[in-house]
C-alpha cells in the first residue's frame, strides 16, 4: 500500500487519531495512533513481546510523516480463523534421542523395541513457529495497518488545522485593525505636538518672547523621541509573514510562535515609548488577541 495524503498544505494540528487494520498470513493487524501536541516529535510505540525488533523501524517510518507532536502508537495482533502456525520437528534431534535409547538397550541387554510413541513423549522433538515470530514477514502487514492509521489521523489534523486557521485569520484581521488605530493615533499625537509645545512654553514664560528655533529644535526632538514608526512598520511586516505562513501549510508552528514574540516585543516597546491612554488601551488589545492566538499555536505543527 502507498500512503497518500490529500490536502496537507494547510496548517496541521498536532491533535488526531486514527485506527487501521489489515490482513496477511492468518493475522490481522489493528494499529491506533493517538497524536498531542509537543515541542518536538515525541513517539511511543507498545508492541507484543516478541516484535520489539520493529520499534525502531515504527518509529523511523511515522517520522517521514510527523515534524511535531507526541505520538502513541499501539500495534496488536489477532489470528484470523483460517491461522495455522508452523510446526516444525527437529529430526537431528530425534535421531540422537534413537541413537541413545538403543546404546542404553543394548547396555541394559532389554529386549523392547523402541517405540515411536516413546519418542514423541521426549521434549523439544516439535517447535511451533509463530508468524509473528519473523519480523520479516510481519512488517508489510504491520506497514499497511500504519498507512491507514496515519491516514485517518492525518484527515483529523488537517480538519482541526482548518478550525485552528480561520480562527488565527478572524484575529489578524481584529490585530491589524488596531495597529491602523495606533497608527493614526500616533500621527495624530506627532502634530499635535508643535501646537502643545508652544501653548506649554508661552503659559511657563507668561508673556516673554519664545526664541522660535529653539522651540523648533525641541518639537523635532519631541517627535522623533515619540515617533513609532518603526515599531509599526516591523509589527506589520510580521503580520503580514504570520498571514502568508498559515496559507502556506506546515509545518509553521514554532515560526509562529516565534513572530507573536516579536510582534508583542513591538508593542510593548512601542506602548512604552508613546506612553498616551488611548494607544496604551489599543496595546492593551493587542496583546490579548496575541495571547490568545499564542494558545492556539502550540497546537500547531
Amino acid at each position: 500500500m502507498v500512503l497518500i495524503i490529500e490536502g496537507m498544505s494547510t496548517l496541521l494540528s498536532m491533535t488526531g487519531y486514527g485506527r487501521g487494520e489489515s490482513e496477511g498470513a492468518g493475522l490481522r493487524c489493528i494499529v491506533e495512533i493517538y497524536s498531542l501536541n509537543h515541542r518536538f516529535c515525541d513517539i511511543t510505540v507498545r508492541l507484543p513481546k516478541n516484535l520489539l525488533a520493529l520499534e525502531l523501524k515504527i518509529r523511523d517510518y511515522l517520522k517521514e510523516w510527523v515534524n511535531r507532536g507526541r505520538l502513541s502508537v499501539k500495534v496488536d495482533f489477532r489470528y484470523t480463523p483460517d491461522y495455522i502456525p508452523e510446526i516444525v520437528l527437529n529430526k537431528s534431534l530425534a535421531k540422537r534421542y534413537y541413537e541413545m535409547l538403543n546404546e542404553l538397550k543394548d547396555e541394559l541387554k532389554l529386549l523392547d523395541e523402541i517405540r515411536l510413541d516413546l519418542l514423541l513423549r521426549l521434549p523439544d522433538l516439535f517447535e511451533v513457529r509463530e508468524v509473528t515470530d519473523d519480523v520479516e514477514r510481519v512488517w508489510p502487514i504491520v506497514k499497511d495497518a500504519i498507512d491507514l492509521a496515519v491516514k485517518g489521523m492525518m484527515e483529523m489534523r488537517r480538519r482541526e488545522g482548518e478550525v485552528l486557521a480561520r480562527d488565527l485569520k478572524r484575529r489578524l484581521e481584529i490585530i491589524s485593525s488596531l495597529c491602523d488605530d495606533i497608527e493614526r493615533r500616533c500621527s495624530e499625537l506627532r502634530e499635535s505636538i508643535p501646537q502643545k509645545l508652544k501653548e506649554r512654553v508661552e503659559e511657563l514664560t507668561q508673556g516673554v518672547p519664545i526664541d522660535e528655533s529653539r522651540l523648533l529644535a525641541e518639537v523635532v526632538l519631541l517627535q522623533e523621541k515619540r515617533d513609532a514608526t518603526e515599531e509599526i512598520v516591523r509589527f506589520k511586516s510580521h503580520l503580514a509573514q504570520f498571514s502568508k505562513m498559515i496559507e502556506g501549510g506546515s509545518p509553521v508552528g514554532r515560526k509562529l510562535d516565534f513572530l507573536i514574540q516579536e510582534m508583542l516585543r513591538e508593542i510593548n516597546t512601542l506602548s512604552s515609548k508613546v506612553s498616551e491612554a488611548l494607544v496604551s488601551q489599543l496595546a492593551v488589545e493587542i496583546k490579548a488577541e496575541l495571547e490568545r492566538m499564542r494558545e492556539q499555536v502550540q497546537n500547531i505543527e
